[in-house]
C-alpha cells in the first residue's frame, strides 16, 4: 500500500450485508476523528473561559465605552487619519478590557486576609489598580489637547473604573441569582419525584397488609391464625413507623414481641429472647426497627439450634438500651458480613440522639448498646 499524503483521506475494508467487500473512507479530520476530539476540546475550553471571565459582556461593554471616550476627541479634531482614529480607539479599548479582567479577578477572589475581602476595599483596590493602568497606557488615551490633560486621564480612569466594577458586580449578582433559581427549580422537581415515589412505594406494602388480613380470615388453624396476626402487625409497624425518626422503647418492644413470634415459630426452643422489663425507661425513645435489626443481625451471624440455642438478652444499662447474646458465630457469614445494619443504626442514632451505639465483644459474649433520646 502506498502512503498517504497530507489530508489525503485513508480507506478501510468491511463487509456489506451481502459479504461484498465495500471500501470506506476514513477522514482524519472528520469529527469522530483525532481533529475532531482536539476541536471539541478547543471549544469546551474557550466555552468555560468565556463563561468564567463573562467575556462576551465584557467585550461588548469595553468596546462601547473606548468608543464613546474616544468620539469626543474625534469629534474636536477636523479630517482625522483614519489610522489615527483607530490608534485612538484601540487604546482606549486596551485600557477598558483589562479594566474588565483585572476588576473580575478582584471581585471573584477570595484573599487570605480578611481586610481584603470586604466590599469597600476591593471597590477601592479596583478604583486604584484603573489608575495604576491608565498611567501604564498613558501614551495610547492621554488627551493632549484639554487644559490639564493628567487630571483628565485620573478623572476618566476612575469614573471608567468604577463603572466596569459596577457592572462586573451587577453581571455575577445577575448570574448568581440565576443559578438560585435553577437550584430552586430542580429541588422542586426532585421533591415532586420523591413524593411520587414515596406514593408508589406505598401500594406494595399496604396491598400486602390488607391481603394478610383477608387470608386471617380465611384460615380456620388457631395457630396459624395466630402467626398471620404476627406478622400482620409486623407490617403495620413498618407501614406506620417507616417516615417516623424516633419511636418509643414501648412501642419497639411491642413490635419485637410480633417479630420474635415469628422467628420463635421457625427456631422454637433453639431460640430464646429475654426482655427485662423493670429496669427499662419505657418512655425514652430510639431510633425505630433498631432492636429488629439487632435481632436479626444476632441470628444471622451465630449458630442457632437446639444443641447450642441462641439467648438474647434486652435491658437498661447507664441510658443505653442494650441488647446481649451469647457468641457462637458461624464461620461462612462472619467472613462474608459487610456490618451494614450495626453501621446504619449508628448513623442513625448519631443523627438523631447525638450519641453512636457502643459494641462490645469477646470470645462469649456480643452487646450493643443504643443510646436512649
Amino acid at each position: 500500500m502506498a502512503p498517504s499524503g497530507a489530508g489525503v483521506p485513508t480507506t478501510e475494508k468491511t463487509t456489506a450485508s451481502d459479504g461484498d467487500p465495500v471500501q470506506v473512507a476514513f477522514c482524519p479530520f472528520h469529527p469522530s476523528g483525532f481533529a475532531g476530539s482536539i476541536a471539541a476540546a478547543y471549544l469546551c475550553t474557550m466555552n468555560g473561559f468565556l463563561r468564567k471571565w463573562h467575556l462576551v459582556p465584557g467585550l461588548t461593554i469595553s468596546f462601547s465605552l473606548a468608543v464613546i471616550v474616544s468620539l469626543r476627541k474625534l469629534y474636536r479634531t477636523e479630517d482625522v487619519p483614519v489610522q489615527q482614529a483607530v490608534f485612538q480607539i484601540g487604546g482606549a479599548f486596551l485600557f477598558t478590557l483589562s479594566c474588565w479582567f483585572t476588576h473580575h479577578y478582584i471581585h471573584r477572589t477570595h484573599f487570605r486576609y480578611r481586610l481584603l475581602n470586604r466590599p469597600g476595599i476591593k471597590v477601592a483596590m479596583a478604583l486604584f489598580v484603573s489608575v495604576l493602568l491608565s498611567a501604564f497606557l498613558a501614551p495610547f488615551i492621554l488627551d493632549r489637547d484639554v487644559k490639564h490633560p493628567y487630571f483628565a486621564i485620573l478623572v476618566r480612569s476612575l469614573v471608567l473604573g468604577g463603572f466596569q466594577y459596577f457592572m462586573v458586580y451587577y453581571i455575577t449578582v445577575l448570574e448568581v441569582s440565576h443559578q438560585s433559581k435553577l437550584e430552586i427549580e430542580k429541588l422542586k422537581h426532585e421533591n415532586v419525584r420523591a413524593r411520587l415515589q414515596s406514593l408508589t412505594q406505598q401500594v406494595s406494602p399496604h396491598f400486602l397488609f390488607n391481603s394478610l388480613s383477608t387470608l386471617r380470615t380465611m384460615v380456620q388453624d388457631p395457630l396459624s391464625r395466630n402467626y398471620i396476626s404476627q406478622l400482620a402487625q409486623v407490617y403495620r409497624y413498618l407501614l406506620n413507623h417507616k417516615q417516623q425518626e424516633l419511636a418509643t422503647v414501648t412501642e419497639e418492644l411491642q413490635f419485637l414481641e410480633a417479630y420474635a413470634y415469628i422467628l420463635k415459630e421457625r427456631f422454637e426452643d433453639a431460640l430464646r429472647i429475654k426482655i427485662h422489663p423493670e429496669h427499662i425507661s419505657t418512655y425514652k425513645k430510639i431510633p425505630p426497627i433498631s432492636l429488629q435489626l439487632l435481632l436479626e443481625n444476632a441470628v444471622k451471624h451465630n449458630v442457632v439450634s437446639k444443641e447450642d440455642p441462641l439467648t438474647i438478652h434486652i435491658y437498661e444499662e447507664e441510658d443505653f438500651l442494650s441488647v446481649e447474646n451469647n457468641r457462637q458465630p458461624r464461620r461462612s457469614v462472619e467472613e462474608s458480613s459487610s456490618g451494614k445494619g450495626l453501621q446504619n443504626i449508628d448513623e442513625r442514632c448519631r443523627l438523631l440522639c447525638g450519641r453512636g451505639i457502643v459494641i462490645y465483644a469477646d470470645d462469649t459474649v456480643f452487646k450493643v448498646k443504643i443510646p436512649l433520646a
